[in-house]
C-alpha cells in the first residue's frame, strides 16, 4: 500500500501542474496595394519674345544657295531687324503637342543703294506624340517654311515656301542637366513640296526618310542656346540628301537688352536629274547674325 502511494506522488504532482497555454494563432497581414500613380493634369502652356535689334551679318555661297532664308544675304549692310517667337505646348498623360512659330523680318543698307527689304525667314512647326514608354514615343510632324519677301524683281511674299509632314518614332529626355535642358531625336518617313515662283521640276512633291536632331537648354536665367539638325532624303534618290542646321544663343544683359547669336546652315546633294554646271548644289552655304537688341519675353 505504501509503495503504491509513492507511486502516485509523481502522478499527481504532474496532474497539479498547469496546462501549457495553447500557442496564439497569428493572423496573416493582408498585403497592402500600392496606389496608382497620379497623372499630372493636362495642361497648355505659351510662351513668347518679341524682339528688335540692330544686326551685322556674315555669309558664306548665300548668292547661290537653295535655301530661301539664306539665298540673297548681303555682308558689310547696316541692318535692323524684328523678330517674333511664339510656341503653343501641350502636356497630357502619354499625349504632348509642341508648336513653334518664328518670323523673323528686316531692312538692310548697302553703301551705294537705299534701304531694301532683307531675305529673312517665316516658320512654323508642330509634332505630336505618343509616349508608349518614356523615353521613346510615335510622331507625327508637320510644318511650313518660307520668307516674307521673295527674290528680286517680284518679291512676291511667303514665296518660294515648303511644306512638310511626316511620321516615325523618338526619343524624348528632359532637365538632365540644370535648370532646363531638353534633347530629342526622330527618325521616320515625310513627305514634302515645294510651291512659288521655282521650277515645275521642284515643285514636284518628294516622298522619303526624315531625321531631326534638337538640342537646348537654359543655363540660367540670362542664358540659353540650342542646336537643332534636319535631314531628308527622297526614296527614289536616296542621294540627294538635304541637311539644314540651325543654331543660336541668346544672352540677356539686362531686363530689356539682349544679345543673341544665330547661326543657319545649307547641304543639298545634287540629284539625278541635276545638270553637271547646276549651281547650288554640293556645297554648304550658310548665314550668321550677330545681334544686340531689346526683348520683351512672355
Amino acid at each position: 500500500m505504501l509503495r503504491r502511494s509513492l507511486l502516485l506522488l509523481p502522478l499527481a504532482a504532474f496532474a497539479a501542474e498547469p496546462a501549457p497555454a495553447p500557442a496564439p494563432v497569428i493572423k496573416p497581414v493582408p498585403a497592402v496595394e500600392p496606389a496608382p500613380l497620379e497623372e499630372e493634369p493636362a495642361f497648355w502652356r505659351n510662351t513668347g519674345k518679341f524682339g528688335a535689334f540692330g544686326t551685322s551679318v556674315a555669309s558664306k555661297d548665300a548668292a547661290t544657295s537653295r535655301d530661301p532664308a539664306i539665298s540673297g544675304t548681303t555682308t558689310d549692310t547696316i541692318a535692323y531687324r524684328l523678330g517674333l517667337e511664339m510656341g503653343l505646348d501641350y502636356r497630357g498623360g502619354k499625349h504632348s503637342v509642341d508648336q513653334r512659330l518664328l518670323a523673323k523680318y528686316g531692312r538692310k543698307k548697302d553703301e551705294d543703294r537705299a534701304w531694301i527689304e532683307d531675305a529673312d525667314e517665316v516658320r512654323y512647326d508642330g509634332v505630336y506624340r505618343y509616349s508608349f514608354r518614356k523615353p521613346h514615343f510615335v510622331y507625327a510632324d508637320w510644318g511650313w517654311e518660307s520668307v516674307f519677301t521673295g527674290p528680286l524683281p517680284e518679291q512676291r511674299p511667303f514665296d518660294p515656301g515648303l511644306l512638310k509632314g511626316g511620321v516615325g518614332y523618338g526619343q524624348l529626355y528632359e532637365d538632365l542637366l540644370p535648370m532646363a535642358d531638353k534633347l530629342e531625336g526622330r527618325v521616320g518617313a515625310g513627305a514634302r513640296k515645294r510651291y512659288g515662283d521655282i521650277s515645275d521640276a521642284e515643285k514636284e512633291a518628294q516622298y522619303g526618310l526624315t531625321a531631326f536632331l534638337r538640342y537646348e537648354r537654359e543655363q540660367t536665367v540670362s542664358l540659353r542656346y540650342f542646336a537643332q539638325y534636319e535631314g531628308f532624303s527622297e526614296f527614289n534618290d536616296l542621294g540627294h540628301v538635304t541637311n539644314v542646321i540651325t543654331a543660336g544663343l541668346t544672352a540677356k544683359l539686362s531686363s530689356l537688352l539682349t544679345a543673341e547669336l544665330g547661326l543657319r546652315a545649307y547641304y543639298e546633294r545634287a540629284p539625278k536629274e541635276a545638270g553637271p554646271d547646276e549651281p547650288g548644289y554640293d556645297e554648304w552655304s550658310l548665314r550668321q547674325d550677330t545681334l544686340l537688341g531689346l526683348t520683351y519675353i512672355w
